[in-house]
């Protein structure tokens, strides 16, 4: 039974880093938009956001990266650890 509180109290904490983990992906995502002046919604918002990242932090993040992490169903999506960084570099 021990084993069995502990399994859950790991499984927990688990669902707990994951929250917190998509509630600073959506802050950042919110962040960027107010950065960049509106929603970024189309292929064409991506590839200029994509320039204005590498203008502002220089590093390029591909296209295809930012379609997935502003689309409607991004709830799936976990960026790597660069991208994040370079997103929150670039708001500041």
């Amino acid at each position: 039974m021990r084993l069995s509180v502990l399994r859950d109290y790991k499984h927990q904490y688990y669902i707990d880093m994951m929250t917190i983990q998509e509630q600073y992906i959506a802050h950042i995502k919110k962040l960027v938009i107010k950065q960049y002046g509106s929603n970024i919604s189309s292929a064409d918002d991506c590839a200029a956001l994509s320039d204005a990242v590498e203008k502002s932090v220089g590093v390029r993040i591909d296209m295809p990266t930012l379609q997935m992490l502003f689309s409607r169903n991004s709830g799936m999506v976990t960026p790597r650890p660069s991208v994040l960084s370079a997103l929150a570099k670039y708001v500041g």
